[in-house]
């Protein structure tokens, strides 16, 4: 028995795996689809998944990393508990799976995978030499499992996270040109390095786009009428676009990725599911609260902390990493606003553009404001 299979360890990657699920199906995979859960994931988000798409759901203890400073070098501490994704190796009743991140978005039916040996990968932009863990193949095996998880308690990962632990393990991946997928299996666009001429070579051959870092597409929610993304073109916008067009495809324009889930539950208890859980382990108890690691979810610089402040903030999470209080934009006051960008400023006039306040951060900054203002002008034109 073969499946595709992805992992989320609360509801905020839910949107991705909706979409996830929906797209293989669009492009006709034929093989079941699994989707790793944990406690965190709220009971409406669980019947979501298997209503509208999965196969099955499995429950997995979270299981945390060690070596949580590695995370901060990556500017990434909310990855600090997808050590949880290694239990997949317990599922022995598959022969094979193809792990997906739910933040992957298959381009073309891949149902090819399944004819790759285990264990397969693609390699990583940011270190070649290494495999990027956001999709790989793998054969479920009892020794793995227990060699990963004894693995992760005596050494733990290099880079405190799934994908550090997983090239230490299957070390010898490099020096198997058969295990080694094409990159257009895991191609990241939105990767701050990218090779431009090699990507309209072989863009037509892309079959999975993985979208790394903070900045996911179920957060771009700023689109025209249409649907079409409200962002200048860049090498991700079309697959941004593709993305919410396989979302507004099943759950139409009008019904936002925010609106659809609910909020985290840590109390949801558990969900009837198609399949026993695996042996839990625990590996490492989440940082206690007094050392809780405060980070930009979402690029927007934590607001002050007076008492008004606070009265229009509302408490974000992510993960097992408590967030800073998030400012919700439209009570936002526009000149409490720093680095604010005026339309005004690069010469559009009233009712050229429709009125959005832009704050500061990598999506939105005062140097791609012409870029929105020329395509705004293209798209009246056509």
């Amino acid at each position: 028995m073969k499946a595709y299979i992805t992992l989320i360890t609360n509801d905020t990657y839910a949107p991705g795996a909706l979409v996830l699920a929906h797209r293989l199906r669009d492009i006709g995979s034929i093989h079941d689809l699994v989707c790793l859960v944990t406690h965190q994931v709220s009971n409406h988000v669980r019947a979501l998944l298997l209503d509208r798409c999965y196969t099955r759901l499995v429950d997995v203890q979270e299981l945390f990393t060690t070596r949580f400073e590695n995370l901060l070098l990556l500017g990434r501490p909310e990855l600090g508990a997808t050590l949880t994704k290694i239990q997949l190796w317990g599922l022995t009743e598959y022969t094979k799976l193809v792990f997906l991140d739910a933040d992957t978005l298959p381009i073309r039916n891949i149902d090819d995978l399944f004819s790759r040996p285990a264990f397969s990968a693609a390699p990583d932009t940011g270190w070649p030499d290494c495999f990027n863990s956001g999709v790989f193949v793998a054969e479920p095996s009892d020794s793995i499992y227990q060699g990963l998880l004894q693995m992760a308690t005596d050494k733990g990962s290099f880079d405190g996270g799934d994908q550090g632990l997983l090239n230490s393990f299957f070390c010898h991946w490099p020096e198997t040109p058969q295990h080694r997928l094409p990159f257009t299996y895991n191609t990241t666009p939105s990767a701050v390095y990218s090779y431009l001429p090699a990507y309209r070579e072989f863009k037509q051959k892309i079959s999975v786009i993985h979208f790394i870092g903070k900045d996911k597409p179920w957060h771009h929610t700023q689109r025209f009428a249409d649907g079409s993304l409200f962002k200048p073109a860049g090498t991700d916008t079309e697959f941004l676009q593709l993305w919410w067009d396989t979302w507004d495809r099943h759950y139409g324009k009008h019904i936002s990725p925010t609106s659809l889930i609910s909020p985290v539950n840590t109390s949801s208890g558990h969900h009837h599911h198609h399949h026993e859980q695996p042996q839990q382990h625990h590996l490492h108890h989440p940082p206690p609260s007094e050392q809780t690691i405060t980070w930009d979810m979402i690029n927007i610089q934590p607001p002050t902390t007076t008492a008004k402040d606070k009265a229009h903030t509302t408490s974000g999470t992510h993960g097992n990493v408590k967030g800073p209080p998030l400012i919700k934009q439209k009570d936002i006051p526009e000149k409490s606003a720093p680095n604010t960008v005026q339309a005004d400023r690069i010469g559009l006039h009233s009712g050229e553009l429709p009125h959005y306040t832009f704050l500061q951060s990598s999506t939105f900054t005062e140097a791609t404001m012409l870029e929105f203002e020329l395509d705004h002008r293209a798209r009246m034109t056509k």
